[in-house]
């Protein structure tokens, strides 16, 4: 017997995750994102604006994969790919999503 914890298990794309361990992925990306920067002594401003928006499109897909309606399903590719690059992933996951 197969038991669906979540809407993000039933999508048929990769395999779902669990929104705690997106969130969890996220925060280890940022992290890692944050770590480079410092090693490459850029300036803290840029390093927090990097964390905002990496954390807004982290919010973004994590409420859209809310709506049921949707069938939008949060995998780890999704995960590292907002952790990266934030808010302009989010949207261009959230667009791929209903193109494909």
């Amino acid at each position: 017997m197969n038991i669906v914890f979540s809407v993000a298990e039933t999508a048929a794309e990769g395999t779902a995750v669990f929104p705690w361990q997106s969130m969890l992925i996220f925060v280890g990306v940022i992290a890692a994102v944050l770590i480079v920067f410092k090693i490459l002594k850029s300036s803290v401003k840029r390093l927090v604006k990097i964390a905002i928006n990496a954390a807004i499109g982290c919010a973004l897909l994590y409420l859209f994969s809310l709506i049921p309606s949707v069938g939008f399903s949060l995998t780890w590719w999704h995960a590292v790919l907002t952790g990266l690059f934030g808010i302009p992933a989010a949207i261009i996951i959230v667009v791929l999503h209903f193109i494909l």
